[in-house]
C-alpha cells in the first residue's frame, strides 16, 4: 500500500508541476497579446499620421494653417478642406491622447509636446475642438486641459503672407 501512496504524491506532485508550467506558458502568453494590442494602437495611431502627411505633400500651400497659426479667411476657396483636415487632426489628437499609457515615458512626453504644437499653432483646430469639443474623448478633452493651463493664450493667428 505504502506504493500507491508514493504513487499518489509522485503523481500530484507531477500534476502540481505541469500546472506551474501551464500557468507560466499562460502568463507569457498573456503579455505577448498585450504588447501585440499595444503595438496594433501605436500603430494605428502613426497611420494617422501618415495620412496627415500626405496631405500636406498632396497640398502644401495648407501647411501655413496647420504649423504657422494661419487663420483662413470665411471666403477661402478651400475652407471646407481645411476644415476637414483640422477634424483630421483632432482625431489624431484624440488617438495620441488615448494611447499616451501604451507607450514609455519619454515616448508621452514626445507626444504630448507634439499635442501642444498642434494646438497652439493652428487656428483651425482650435476652432475644430472649440465647435465641436463634446465629439472628442475624455482623454483628449484632460491633455488639452493641461495644455490650456500651460499655454493659457495659443498666440494670435498670423497673417497670411502670400
Amino acid at each position: 500500500m505504502e506504493w500507491a501512496q508514493n504513487a499518489q504524491a509522485w503523481a500530484a506532485i507531477g500534476s502540481s508541476a505541469m500546472s506551474l508550467v501551464g500557468l507560466g506558458f499562460l502568463i507569457v502568453q498573456l503579455r505577448h497579446l498585450v504588447e501585440n494590442l499595444h503595438s496594433t494602437a501605436r500603430r494605428s495611431t502613426y497611420e494617422v499620421g501618415i495620412r496627415l502627411k500626405e496631405v500636406f505633400i498632396e497640398h502644401p500651400h495648407l501647411r501655413p494653417y496647420f504649423f504657422e497659426n494661419a487663420e483662413a479667411p470665411p471666403e477661402h476657396p478651400e475652407r471646407h478642406r481645411i476644415a476637414a483636415v483640422a477634424e483630421l487632426y483632432c482625431i489624431y489628437m484624440q488617438e495620441i491622447s488615448s494611447q499616451q499609457r501604451n507607450v514609455s515615458p519619454a515616448n508621452r512626453a514626445a507626444w504630448k509636446a507634439l499635442l501642444t504644437s498642434i494646438y497652439t499653432s493652428s487656428p483651425a483646430v482650435r476652432h475644430q475642438l472649440a465647435t465641436h469639443h463634446g465629439w472628442y474623448s475624455q482623454e483628449l478633452t484632460a491633455a488639452l486641459h493641461e495644455i490650456r493651463a500651460a499655454v493659457p493664450t495659443p498666440p494670435a493667428p498670423a497673417p497670411l503672407s502670400t
